[in-house]
């Protein structure tokens, strides 16, 4: 058996005295802490008949069997137990039997070795049955204890034992599966009864909603420090309270020891002594509830200050440094902007000669391939205009055109949209989203401010009335104000001002929505001006998917009585009554019936998906004939309220009101703007014919009906296009969504999800990477200086994530607009990552109840942490989005010079669009409002976007592939944008917009390589390490995944030890370097290893580490859980760490899989504790102990240094070259009995070249491992411990090649095994031995190479050709030219020869397959092979 005892500690240094010894054994032995042998923990098996307790119908009685067993077992009765108590409570599953087998097939079921071996189900289930029992006996202890002390009467005594006895018959949990179980049953339900008595039990409120020394509600209410300090002190009271009066009241003798405080010995101990040492232990058991639950606000608190720090740190960083840099940055751009034609001239023969060669070159071959010929005489359409045809067009070039834009608008951010008609319909999605947020952000701080203003009085305290019903008459009075039926003065002040901002919000979306009504939908125009309330009642049945109603409902019965009286005053209702009854029914039993059946039809009218709720409602009083609720917009009846579930709730009613109403307006604008605009460009018409006309096609259709418009109209619906532009402009449906519909594909596209929000979202340490690595978003285009402040944008940001709803006045109106105005203009609410998954998820949760990712975390019970993160991580990414929107803003502002006419300059040189003068509702568009959109325009092209990401990239995002697909999209585009923008921008003619364009290029290079290549110089200059060694460590030491990073050595090499950091994982901008990376690699490889050009071309397209991989792996590559599950199957990762053995058990592979995907999938969060622990504790976490400085670094930074170890690499180098003989033959086909002649020798020859690569691999390993401080001796003295030959060790460290020799045994067994079976055919022929094992030619190969250097090229590849020989002095021979005439050379004739003799000349034999012999097959290379073929004519 092991040892399990993981680390020994040294004895200490001074010995004891016998004195001491004896002290400390009494010490010992009075807490009953005596030392007794550990027991082995049991092995986990699997009893599929436990099962039975957890069902409804055979529970029960498998319950008492196993309570009688349970007996048996604690009286030592086993002579007892029965065949059937063996079969139902030992049994265990056979692993070796197939998966179905085992578990249903009870024949096969195994026996049980109760000593050894637990149940996991049913020691689960005891803990679920042993929980509440033991907190309620706790809770007995009170009574006991107390008249025990009182009258010295041992009822404790008498509890213990009954408790004892239970538990012989339940049985105690022994996992810890099972004990966790046991704790959350014995003091959830306590804890959640105690937290409720002490929030609303007024004598204890005093200790509760007050803090000593803040008995002044006002001054606690108006300073928002003293207030922030009194809510923190009055959750660490509550959370103290609640779970120390808990730990005191549910703890009982069973409980653990405390950990902070010594628990009172009861040993031996009855009556009144017992009582007073189990009544001293429960207050010790309380304290340290108390002491933990007052810590838990504390860490909230030291999370918020925290983020607060980094946020303002690199603040303050960033601006400081921007002020410093940003003089020096002007003086270079203002200088290059003053020459208005050199450097502009070079810009333009750049993008001349890109649009030569991509737009008008690669398009006519194109075209060329379609069969179109007439293009190479004709001038090409625009490209913009490309996206106007029609595939079935009469031009054939047009037709080809719109093919090819067709592919293109996959990967373009517009899609098959054109640039105006991509702006349209994403500002209406903005107008939505931004006053979404806002509503919602004035709900939240109404809910707030209640909440404190309840709780801020100290008249509520002392009243029956409690906080949470004070708050929610403060929310109802708020109603009242919305439904016109409480006037706004008549608020408490501190909500008054956020009430007005929310109803005006309400009365600008009602305004708007009646303005749109058509004249004639009378009951739209009822519902929104019948009566003086601004909001509706929202409904159960409407919100609620899962509302229904039992027809024995009270309620329902009620309805139904309400809607047999309406049907018995309609004829054509008796009507249908009857016919659904039937022949044989009366009619009063008919209406009776059908009286139910119509309220369930009603109630089954909210469960349509993506119904407009007014639309319903209007369904309803159609199908009961309610006209005054239909014409006049008046109240339904109170029966059907009642039935329809009204709610009687701020929030939802608000919302209820507003989201169909101003999602309707937004598209009604959207759609009357593109038809605006489509009219202009000439993609739709009024007429057919005009269509017909314009389009080139006769297949043309009237756009019609639009869905998402809420019964309102808009003017496209009456124009004319194309059926492929008609679906484009009123769709949103991206490619491949269909599968995230489909029920199993969805689900693991909601495992996707999941686990990679917890890798970035759900990791605090990815958080602050992706908010301090985001200053590159704004460093790309220049954006330093002081147009504007990180500063105040980590302020805002700060204030939205935890501050939202405790502003008050003008401060919550400033913050409220800001964000409105960032949304509504796209600065805000598109992080990358945070979108993508809530689209994913969204996606997957069409139709049902839950339809985004919070969503789907809120029905797991976490939503206020999910919130939480979601806004932390978004957030780090808004503060750059707002500060360049701000810079924007500011230089756009100077530009202008308040001229609109300068903007429209603008938007045409540098947008490539006419700026609208209109907005989406009709209004003139403004000077400011054009600099705004301008801003954002900015901001989107040229930072990441969700919005901007190509269909083709979003269809990916649907696939089982890839992770975080977008973001190196969006890095890819940005990148070409700052390069577009920045061009477009010196060749504007302006010298304000050509300094911004210089500005744009010197961000791109410094983000895009001088900023990388600036650290790597520095730290390389201060520890030794310098690029060019870190370049031999990436090509030699590092993991693959690492040969294309940028590796950082931050500490000097110690005996081959140092701290490195991958520059890769935190400059954003890697992904668009990573491919150039790639290739120069490749090409550096090449020349090294004398790599041949057909290896390398295949190099670069399929290796993992070449350009094509690099550019590819991101969309390509296995999701992060996916790869778990992958990695689980086959036993080890992609980098061969192995998870299970084949010698492993099922049982033990199964519980290392899982093991492994608990660590592989958990979110960061818990890496990061996981890896704190190991930094504190010094136990080992993924193979090493981690340093708590790096940790923390990585925590607060987002960059994690990490120590590497170049004498591991050593070991496993060494490891390597022990295999290569083995490897070398392990795929050899020379050896096989139709193997002989060249194909033997030239595969003897491959061999040795690829022995020698990897030799020679393993040598530049060594020789970079001595540049890290790794000596020749110690390399020497490892490779001699791991059994290496002195020649061996010799060779490797000279850098010679040490040949590896072929198997003469296998060869001679061959020729026996070919002379066994000619011999058996009873064939005549003879075996040729030296054909099938050329012995000589094979050791000439190893005689050729006995001096082969690792460094220089393989002897077999090189080049050999005979240097032509001249006579003496003659270098050349020239022919004279006579008039560009060859000269002709007279020769005289022969005088007569002697008759040809012939010689016999001994030759080797010419293989006439190959054309070589045996030994030119083995010797030459194949360069020198050509050659030989040449000569003798047959190449």
């Amino acid at each position: 058996m092991a040892d399990n005892v993981p680390y020994k500690y040294k004895p200490s240094d001074s010995a004891l005295t016998e004195k001491e010894i004896s002290a400390a054994i009494e010490f010992q032995t009075t807490k009953n802490n005596v030392y007794e042998k550990k027991e082995e923990p049991k092995t986990k098996v699997l009893n599929p008949f436990s099962l039975l307790l957890l069902d409804p119908t055979l529970g029960p009685q498998t319950w008492i069997k196993k309570f009688k067993y349970n007996k048996k077992i604690s009286d030592g009765k086993l002579d007892e137990v029965t065949d059937e108590e063996r079969l139902l409570f030992e049994s265990k599953v056979d692993k070796n039997q197939p998966l179905l087998k085992r578990i249903f097939s009870p024949k096969t079921y195994l026996q049980r070795d109760t000593e050894k071996e637990i149940d996991t189900v049913a020691d689960v289930m005891t803990g679920a049955v042993t929980g509440v029992p033991l907190g309620v006996k706790a809770v007995g202890e009170l009574l006991t204890t107390g008249i025990d002390y009182t009258f010295d009467t041992d009822f404790t005594t008498k509890l213990d034992e009954v408790t004892e006895e239970f538990l012989n018959f339940t049985g105690e949990p022994e996992t810890l599966a099972g004990q966790i179980t046991q704790f959350g049953t014995q003091f959830a339900v306590p804890f959640k009864v105690v937290d409720k008595l002490i929030r609303n039990i007024g004598k204890l409120k005093p200790f509760v909603g007050k803090t000593m020394g803040m008995r002044n509600s006002k001054l606690v209410n108006k300073n928002r420090f003293i207030q922030s300090g009194a809510n923190i002190a009055q959750r660490m009271g509550t959370g103290a309270l609640a779970l120390g009066a808990t730990d005191f009241i549910a703890s009982g003798k069973e409980r653990l020891d405390p950990m902070f405080l010594e628990k009172t010995n009861e040993e031996g101990k009855s009556g009144r002594e017992l009582a007073a040492a189990r009544f001293a232990n429960k207050i010790k058991f309380g304290a340290e509830g108390a002491l933990i639950g007052a810590g838990f606000p504390l860490l909230g608190l030291a999370g918020m200050g925290a983020v607060k720090g980094i946020g303002y740190g690199v603040g303050v960083a960033y601006d400081v440094a921007g002020r410093v840099i940003n003089p020096l940055v002007t003086a270079v751009t203002k200088a290059a902007a003053l020459d208005p034609v050199l450097l502009p001239s070079i810009a333009k023969g750049i993008r001349s000669n890109a649009d030569v060669i991509f737009n008008q070159f690669g398009t006519r071959v194109a075209l060329t391939g379609m069969g179109r010929v007439k293009q190479w005489t004709q001038q090409l359409p625009e490209y913009n205009e490309w996206r106007k045809f029609t595939v079935d067009n009469i031009d054939p070039i047009k037709s080809g055109l719109k093919k090819i834009d067709n592919a293109l608008s996959m990967i373009r951010s517009a899609g098959k949209n054109t640039a105006e008609a991509l702006f349209i319909k994403g500002s209406a999605s903005r107008d939505i989203r931004a006053s979404a947020k806002k509503i919602q952000d004035l709900l939240k701080s109404i809910e707030v401010k209640s909440y404190d203003l309840a709780k801020g009085f100290e008249k509520s305290y002392n009243s029956n009335k409690t906080s949470p019903s004070l708050m929610n008459s403060y929310l109802d009075e708020v109603l009242e104000v919305l439904e016109g039926k409480r006037k706004l003065s008549n608020l408490p002040e501190t909500i008054r001002n956020t009430t007005k901002l929310l109803k005006d919000e309400i009365v600008k979306i009602n305004k708007q929505y009646k303005k749109f009504i058509p004249d004639d939908d009378g009951f739209a125009h009822a519902l929104n001006t019948g009566t003086k309330s601004y909001i509706k009642k929202s409904f159960s049945f409407l919100n609620n998917p899962g509302y229904a109603m039992p027809a024995s409902d009270p309620i329902f019965v009620k309805a139904a009585r309400f809607a047999e009286d309406v049907i018995k005053k309609d004829k054509n209702l008796i009507d249908e009554a009857v016919a659904a009854a039937g022949k044989g029914v009366s009619q009063s039993k008919a209406i009776k019936d059908y009286s139910g059946v119509m309220i369930k039809q009603i109630l089954q009218m909210g469960k349509v998906d993506n119904r407009n709720p007014f639309e319903t409602l209007r369904k309803v009083g159609e199908r009961l004939n309610l006209d005054d609720f239909l014409q006049k917009g008046e109240e339904l009846p109170n029966v059907i309220n009642k039935l329809l579930g009204q709610e009687r709730n701020l929030k939802q009613n608000v919302l209820f009101t507003t989201a169909n109403m101003m999602t309707a307006v937004s598209n009604k604008q959207m759609y009357d703007s593109l038809a605006r605009a489509m009219l202009k460009d000439g993609q739709v018409f009024t007429t057919a014919a005009a269509a017909r006309a314009g389009k080139g096609t006769a297949n043309v259709v009237q756009i019609g009906r639009i869905e998402g418009m809420s019964g309102l109209k808009s003017t496209l619906s009456d124009l004319y296009t194309d059926a492929e532009t008609a679906r484009i402009l009123t769709t949103n449906r991206g490619p491949l969504d269909i599968l995230a519909e489909i029920p199993g594909y969805a689900t693991m596209l909601q495992f996707k999800a999941g686990v990679q929000w917890g890798k970035t979202v759900g990791s605090p340490a990815t958080g602050s990477r992706n908010f301090i690595t985001a200053a590159d978003f704004a460093l790309m285009r220049g954006l330093i200086g002081g147009r504007a402040s990180v500063t105040n944008s980590v302020k805002m940001q700060m204030d939205d994530i935890y501050n939202s709803g405790k502003l008050t006045g003008s401060a919550e109106e400033k913050l409220l607009a800001n964000i409105e105005e960032g949304i509504k203009y796209g600065a805000l609410d598109e992080n990358i990552v945070v979108t993508e998954l809530r689209e994913l998820l969204k996606a997957t949760q069409k139709g049902k109840g839950i339809n985004s990712f919070d969503g789907l975390i809120k029905k797991a019970g976490e939503a206020r942490i999910v919130e939480l993160m979601g806004k932390l991580y978004a957030g780090g990414d808004h503060v750059w989005k707002w500060y360049g929107y701000n810079w924007y803003k500011s230089f756009l502002s100077d530009y202008a010079r308040k001229d609109m006419g300068r903007m429209k300059n603008w938007f045409t040189k540098v947008a490539g669009r006419e700026l609208d003068m209109l907005n989406n509702d009709g209004s003139k568009k403004t000077l400011d409002e054009a600099i705004k959109e301008a801003s954002a325009y900015y901001v989107r092209n040229t930072m990441p976007t969700y919005s901007k990401v190509p269909p083709l990239i979003k269809g990916v995002r649907n696939l089982p592939l890839g992770n975080f697909v977008a973001f190196p999209a969006e890095t890819l585009r940005g990148t070409f944008n700052v390069m577009n923008i920045s061009t477009k921008e010196i060749l504007s003619g302006d010298p304000i917009l050509r300094e911004m364009g210089y500005r744009g290029l010197i961000g791109m290079f410094t983000t895009q390589g001088a900023k990388g290549l600036a650290l790597m110089k520095t730290y390389g200059a201060i520890t030794g390490l310098t690029q060019d060694i870190m370049k031999d460590y990436q090509a030699n030491l590092a993991p693959g995944y690492q040969r294309n990073s940028q590796l950082l050595a931050i500490t000097k090499a110690v005996k081959g030890k140092f701290k490195m950091v991958d520059l890769s994982t935190i400059l954003p901008y890697d992904y668009v370097q990573r491919p150039w990376r790639a290739l120069n690699n490749a090409i550096q490889k090449k020349e090294v290893t004398s790599q041949n050009s057909m290896n390398f071309m295949l190099g670069l397209m399929f290796d993992e580490e070449g350009p094509i991989r690099e550019l590819l792996d991101p969309f390509i590559s296995t999701p992060i859980g996916l790869e778990a599950l992958n990695d689980i199957r086959r036993g080890y990762t992609k980098n061969g760490k192995r998870i299970w053995g084949d010698l492993d058990t099922d049982e033990q592979k199964m519980n290392k899989s899982f093991d492994y995907m608990t660590k592989a999938l958990e979110p960061g969060a818990i890496t990061t504790l996981r890896q704190l622990y190991s930094s504190i504790t010094g136990v080992p976490y993924k193979g090493r102990v981690y340093d708590q400085q790096d940790v923390l670094t990585g925590l607060f930074t987002g960059v994690k240094p990490y120590d590497v170890d170049v004498n591991r690499n050593i070991d496993f180098l060494i490891n390597d070259y022990s295999k290569i003989r083995t490897k070398a033959f392990q795929s050899s086909q020379m050896y096989r009995l139709d193997q002989y002649g060249d194909s033997v020798t030239n595969e003897f020859i491959d061999i040795q070249r690829n022995v020698m690569a990897e030799q020679a691999r393993i040598y530049r390993a060594f020789q970079t491992a001595k540049k890290f401080g790794v000596t020749r001796y110690n390399i020497k003295k490892e490779m001699k411990d791991r059994g290496l030959s002195r020649k061996d060790i010799r060779n490797i460290l000279a850098g010679n090649f040490v040949p590896v020799n072929f198997s003469e045994p296998r060869f001679e067994d061959k020729i026996k095994e070919l002379r066994k079976i000619e011999k058996e055919r009873g064939s005549k022929r003879t075996i040729n031995a030296n054909s099938f094992y050329p012995k000589y030619e094979l050791k000439s190969i190893i005689r050729k190479l006995k001096y082969q250097k690792l460094d220089e090229q393989f002897r077999f590849d090189k080049i050999q050709t005979d240097t032509p020989r001249f006579p003496q002095g003659l270098t050349s021979i020239a022919v004279p030219q006579t008039n560009n005439q060859t000269a002709k050379i007279v020769t005289p004739p022969l005088p007569p020869q002697p008759a040809p003799k012939a010689i016999q000349t001994a030759s080797a034999p010419v293989n006439q397959v190959t054309g070589l012999t045996t030994s030119e097959t083995a010797l030459l290379s194949p360069d020198e092979q050509a050659i030989r073929l040449r000569q003798r004519g047959r190449a």
